[in-house]
């Protein structure tokens, strides 16, 4: 997608992260949990993983917006 963004001149690319328990479809990160402290099988985003990202986009001109979201009530 990075790739993608910086073939066409886009500068910007909004990566939202939702924050629900819940969600089987979410893009999880590891923040508040202790190392090695998620459940077996879950998909998270490690610190690593999130740096590399960042630093692909930022070799291309390329800024990320993180969003995140959390469950409402209601």
């Amino acid at each position: 997608m990075i790739d993608l963004l910086a073939l066409y001149k886009l500068n910007v690319l909004h990566l939202h992260l939702h924050l629900h328990l819940t969600d089987e479809e979410s893009w999880r990160l590891p923040a508040g949990r202790p190392a090695g402290g998620a459940e077996p099988g879950a998909a998270l985003y490690s610190g690593e993983e999130l740096r590399a990202l960042a630093a692909c986009a930022q070799d291309r001109f390329v800024t990320i917006v993180p969003e995140v979201t959390t469950p409402t009530s209601g």
